[in-house]
């Protein structure tokens, strides 16, 4: 299984990073560094005709990493479990 590490500090190799990479020693681990990305803030359009916009950022690929490792886990867990019972 392999673990989603995402990095929300600013600074390469600053205290969060060190402190991390020391906790996820030896693990699996895919990494995701925020500040490598543009991720620009919401506009709050709920109550607007046209609904909320696409802020053509890079929220959309990250959100893609994430979901596809979740589902390659779900799956390889479902058959995981389906091997067992035969």
């Amino acid at each position: 299984m392999k673990i989603a590490v995402i990095y929300g500090g600013t600074r390469p190799n600053g205290n969060t990073e060190m402190l991390t990479e020391h906790v996820i020693q030896g693990m699996v681990t895919e990494k995701i560094y925020l500040r490598d990305y543009n991720i620009k803030p919401i506009i709050d359009m709920r109550h607007s005709k046209d609904g909320f916009q696409d802020r053509n950022d890079n929220y959309n690929s990250i959100i893609e990493r994430i979901l596809l490792m979740t589902f390659s886990y779900s799956l390889l867990r479902f058959i995981g479990i389906a091997c067992q019972e035969q």
